[in-house]
């Protein structure tokens, strides 16, 4: 995560459950992948204020 962090990219801790249910809500099959997940990561961060806090507080 260190070197993640000093090539400039944030940390952001995502509240499990929160993740599950906006899957849930924006998944069509309901089936998961690591792929999918990280889609799915990536889109709520992008477009939801909520469910993300800086630093992993």
């Amino acid at each position: 995560m260190a070197a993640l962090v000093a090539a400039g990219y944030r940390e952001l801790a995502v509240d499990p459950l929160r993740a599950a249910e906006y899957r849930k809500r924006h998944s069509v099959s309901g089936a998961t992948s690591d792929t999918a997940d990280a889609h799915v990561l990536a889109d709520m961060v992008r477009t939801d204020a909520q469910p993300t806090a800086p630093g992993g507080r």
